[in-house]
């Protein structure tokens, strides 16, 4: 019953996917020589970069690092990638992080050369837009890609949304509830983790919307799994304590119900209602464990989204509504004025080039810091590059030629910039850098497929797609064309 339930789903538009592929032309017939290699060690990279690897694998994951990057420029697709407007944009930022930290007051020469440095960052997780913006042109390795890391990351989430769920029912702190997970004797080792996951709480919400894309290209229980995988890692992001990530997977929901590929006012309805569901979850979940004034982490990020959402929506005096505000979003509204004034104050330049005060600048929402560290002129790069992948991939979904790899990239970039807005999660920890890059690589493919348009599907045929996709409508074309052989799906 769940593999027919799951190959009724909207069918139109898988086959609509298929016709946006045109402008890849001849690269989805053949694969270069060069992009197995690179795509599979981007893949060991990322697994490698997994937390629970990351601590025991540190020069391994260091090795890795260092392979993709010196394998980019000899990678088939380097030099049209760095051609992209959106790209050329993004290489700018790098130049005012650059001349910032060489001429500039806020940072120093010595920054330039560190490993955690925003600037080397940037170019260590390049090799991963590569890889997001040329798998997309080969849905058969997209497949094998994105499966294969996810059911690796999903072997380790299992344990940690199982400590998760009993460490929420104790409403246990954040340090108690992951030396519980891990396994450990003392506070202080699980507050390494607590460290670790402001991170990977986000990453594991964007794999999960990343997983969207492999719908039209799985049959039904592989699908099944996918969802399964999914839900495992949402479950991870919203119970790991922090109220960031649970006000972004709250956000992922609203938006998916927006943008999932459906044309139709009853499918519409259909993902209203289920998004409509999780907020019913959400409140019976709130009101179990806040039962007694939010204790434990899980409670505590909980009650930080309630009080945000009453914050907005009720009719309070601005006085009020702001101290609302604070308190949900612990203080991070004060620190985002904070470098907001510091930028009104250097709007040009910023605070970077003709400031020396680090309490300038709040340090906890990356779009506002980056205007009061860099200005406008820094500031700009950012928002072109932004805004030359989200509004192709806007006019892609309002044009009616949407599937779920465009809905993927659309809901997975406008959350990514509502977290932007609270953390500073752009160029921060690389195992989440190479994730949101890959991921940013997805979405500028299909931000050119859309503005091209196409007739073209190219997916090879084999066990987890074989027979009828789940998104194709039920007079398609059963098994889809080898990406290899230029063959085409009948309109």
């Amino acid at each position: 019953m769940a593999s027919a339930y799951l190959q009724s789903l909207p069918s139109k538009a898988g086959l609509k996917f298929g016709r946006q592929l045109r402008t890849f032309g001849a690269a989805t017939r053949s694969i270069p020589n060069s992009l197995p290699p690179f795509w599979i060690a981007c893949a060991l990279t990322l697994i490698v970069a997994h937390y629970q690897l990351w601590w025991r694998l540190n020069i391994g994951y260091k090795i890795m690092g260092t392979v993709v990057v010196v394998m980019m420029p000899f990678t088939a697709g380097f030099f049209r990638l760095v051609s992209r407007p959106a790209v050329l944009w993004l290489l700018a930022f790098e130049g005012v992080m650059v001349a910032n930290m060489l001429v500039g007051r806020y940072f120093t020469i010595s920054s330039l050369f560190t490993t955690a440095s925003a600037p080397v960052i940037l170019i260590r997780s390049l090799p991963f837009l590569l890889c997001g913006y040329t798998l997309a042109r080969h849905l058969d390795w997209q497949r094998r890609f994105l499966f294969f890391v996810a059911a690796v990351y999903w072997l380790f989430a299992v344990q940690d949304a199982r400590g998760f769920i009993a460490g929420a029912r104790e409403q246990l702190g954040r340090a108690e509830q992951y030396s519980q997970t891990q396994g450990l004797d003392n506070l202080t080792a699980g507050s390494a983790y607590v460290g670790a996951f402001v991170y990977f709480a986000p990453l594991m919400l964007f794999f999960a919307i990343s997983l969207l894309r492999l719908y039209p290209i799985l049959s039904g229980y592989w699908r099944l799994f996918v969802i399964v995988i999914q839900l495992t890692f949402v479950t991870v992001a919203v119970l790991a304590g922090f109220g960031a990530t649970t006000a972004m997977a709250f956000i992922a929901i609203i938006l998916l119900a927006v943008y999932a590929p459906v044309k139709t006012i009853s499918w519409r309805l259909y993902y209203v209602g289920v998004s409509s569901g999780f907020f019913a979850v959400f409140e019976l979940i709130r009101q179990t464990l806040l039962a007694q004034s939010g204790r434990g982490a899980v409670g505590e990020a909980f009650a930080k989204v309630t009080q945000l959402i009453s914050g907005i929506f009720s009719r309070t005096t601005p006085d009020e509504m702001a101290t609302a505000l604070e308190a949900a979003s612990s203080h991070r509204t004060t620190l985002l004025l904070a470098s907001l004034d510091t930028f009104l104050k250097n709007p040009l330049l910023g605070h970077g080039f003709s400031g020396t005060d680090d309490r300038a600048i709040g340090g906890h929402s990356f779009l506002a810091d980056t205007l009061g560290i860099f200005g406008i002129i820094g500031f700009m790069p950012i928002l072109m590059f932004f805004g030359l992948i989200l509004l192709p991939l806007r006019k892609n979904i309002r044009s009616s030629a949407a599937a779920w790899p465009a809905s993927s990239s659309i809901v997975f970039v406008l959350t990514l910039l509502s977290g932007l807005v609270m953390n500073p999660y752009f160029l921060s920890l690389l195992s989440l850098s190479y994730l949101i890059f890959l991921l940013l690589g997805f979405a500028l493919a299909d931000a050119e497929a859309g503005i091209a348009g196409s007739s073209s599907l190219n997916v090879r045929a084999s066990g987890m797609s074989r027979g009828r996709t789940g998104l194709m409508p039920r007079g398609a074309v059963a098994v889809l064309a080898n990406p290899h052989d230029g063959a085409t799906v009948p309109r």
